[in-house]
């Protein structure tokens, strides 16, 4: 049932339980449970609306349940005064508020003859209270009304929101598939909610709104990204982890050489095989093109071709550590004749000749 409150009527006195409440909205010839701050009375309804009695000035919140489905009605809330009562009290709250948060209601209406009744999802008798670590329930319409000598104010109402915090998931992730550039990884997080927009932390874009219930990172490196989200009302997220990485990196090749070699030889730079991979040599003498190949040639080497030569091997942008191999080239001996004897006689062998260096 939808009910609303039709007519009021303030107690004729402070102090004085006279004041009475009318509420339309009912079927005629049905059954209610009519409850009152908690007082339920049952009624057969004769007409539409129904007179509450009895009643003392302040704050009433009133709901109608069908008797015996248990069909509640929206919630009101009805002041009474009594005559000469005090002023209706300011009210403050620190709403709206994230689930967990702690809700404080206060009132700057103070004075020390007054005495003062909250009511709502949570009630005191005190001019500030805090209720901690707030829950969906404590949500709702908190009203205050002061006593001075036992005349009621109105009631002055507030209402308290309360979000709940959003909760995250992972739901896919990809590695990027190469270490250079590396920047092609994702992260898909779930548990989000179409149209919000939300600030984002431990990866980027900042700040995302949200279309249908997942969102998507991209262009990401490896490494490990804690991830949470916080909405507009400054409600965070739990907080997931995630850790993207680089395929494998290659070992270093196995390398050799045929040196030691002379000067005017070739040398034939080996390096063992790597599927997928581009290789890079480095060294004295070798240049490009022939620093790309696996297994290349040095040719008619010079002395200051000798010395240490590195290679690299690279598959997917993943570069293996260096393997070095060491080229020895000999000098080539340069001789002189330096004297000779002719043979004594004709066919006699006994000619020299002496070389020298």
């Amino acid at each position: 049932p939808v009910i609303i409150a039709s007519d009021s009527t303030n107690p004729s006195n402070c102090g004085v339980a006279d004041g009475t409440i009318t509420i339309d909205g009912l079927i005629n010839g049905d059954s209610y449970v009519v409850n009152v701050g908690g007082s339920p009375t049952s009624i057969v309804a004769s007409g539409t609306t129904y007179v509450i009695s009895g009643l003392l000035a302040g704050n009433h919140t009133i709901t109608v349940s069908t008797d015996p489905a248990g069909c509640v009605s929206n919630v009101l809330n009805v002041s009474l005064i009594d005559p000469n009562a005090p002023d209706a009290p300011n009210v403050n709250s620190n709403s709206p508020l994230c689930l967990g948060d702690d809700l404080i209601l206060s009132t700057d209406s103070t004075n020390v003859n007054y005495t003062y009744e909250w009511t709502g999802p949570n009630g005191s008798t005190l001019p500030s209270f805090t209720v901690p670590n707030v829950s969906l329930t404590d949500a709702g319409q908190y009203c205050l009304t002061v006593n001075e000598a036992g005349c009621v104010s109105a009631a002055t109402c507030v209402t308290v929101v309360i979000n709940d915090l959003p909760t995250i998931n992972v739901v896919s992730s990809t590695d990027p598939t190469t270490c250079t550039p590396g920047n092609d990884g994702t992260i898909t997080i779930g548990g989000l909610t179409d149209g919000d927009t939300l600030m984002v932390s431990g990866v980027t874009p900042a700040m995302i709104i949200v279309s249908g219930n997942t969102h998507t990172f991209t262009n990401l490196v490896e490494g490990s990204y804690i991830i949470n989200v916080t909405t507009t009302s400054g409600c965070q997220s739990n907080s997931v982890n995630v850790t993207l990485t680089n395929p494998i990196t290659p070992n270093a090749p196995t390398v050799s050489n045929n040196s030691p070699v002379c000067v005017g030889d070739d040398v034939q730079l080996t390096a063992s095989s790597v599927a997928g991979g581009s290789y890079r040599w480095t060294g004295t003498g070798i240049s490009s093109p022939d620093d790309t190949l696996q297994n290349p040639l040095l040719t008619n080497v010079a002395l200051t071709d000798a010395g240490i030569y590195s290679v690299t091997v690279t598959v997917s942008g993943c570069e293996s550590t260096t393997a070095q191999t060491t080229v020895v080239i000999n000098d080539n001996p340069v001789i002189i004749a330096s004297d000779s004897t002719n043979p004594s006689n004709c066919g006699v062998a006994d000619g020299t000749i002496t070389i020298d260096g």
